[in-house]
């Protein structure tokens, strides 16, 4: 049975509109880059990329807990007492594509570790325990760093389908989808949007 801040988390975090959104313009750039590739061998990969997703998610929310305690207190994770768990399924959500991608195509698993390694050393080293205020540079690096979860999960399962085929047009792609979730946070974080607002992508 399901934990009940599993549950609670999954509804206010995951089934928000802007995250559902990207995970089906993810699923979407996948699918249109395919290629010919069979149905069996795509379904994996794009469930791949939604663990991923999920993962990273959940990732960011446990690194911004010591500021999310003090600017969010009534989320899941500031007061759950389930955090272990928490950190489990985070941890095999990101990491479970990694067996998908090292069984299809080396140069998929070669693109997604490097960034999990990265997006690990940002958090350590840009962790705070009060809530940033305006853009500062250290934050924009984080920004800047965390964001780049939606165009590597999509390059990392695009590989993991076999060599681009259409490597002008994916690359354009994805600098548009970067593009296109970075807006979506400086609007998201206006000072007169709802700071306590479920629909950021990075936070």
């Amino acid at each position: 049975m399901l934990s009940h801040d599993v549950v609670r988390y999954a509804r206010s975090r995951l089934l928000t509109p802007a995250f559902l959104a990207i995970c089906g313009i993810c699923a979407a750039f996948v699918l249109g880059f395919k290629g010919p590739t069979p149905a069996g061998q795509v379904m994996p990969v794009i469930g791949a990329t939604m663990l991923a997703l999920v993962g990273f998610r959940l990732w960011d929310d446990l690194a911004d807990l010591p500021m999310d305690r003090q600017a969010h207190p009534a989320r899941v994770l500031c007061r759950t007492e389930q955090l272990a768990l928490f950190r489990f399924v985070a941890a095999i959500a990101a990491g479970s594509p990694l067996l998908v991608f090292r069984q299809t195509e080396q140069a998929a698993w070669a693109c997604y570790l490097p960034y999990c390694i990265a997006l690990a050393a940002t958090y350590g080293s840009t962790r705070s325990t009060t809530p940033a205020a305006g853009w500062r540079p250290a934050r924009m690096v984080r920004l800047a760093v965390v964001l780049m979860k939606y165009p590597v999960v999509c390059l990392s399962a695009l590989l993991a389908l076999g060599p681009l085929v259409q490597g002008t047009s994916v690359i354009q792609t994805l600098l548009l989808l970067y593009v296109a979730v970075a807006a979506h946070e400086v609007v998201s974080h206006r000072p007169s949007v709802d700071s306590s607002s479920e629909d950021s992508l990075s936070n």
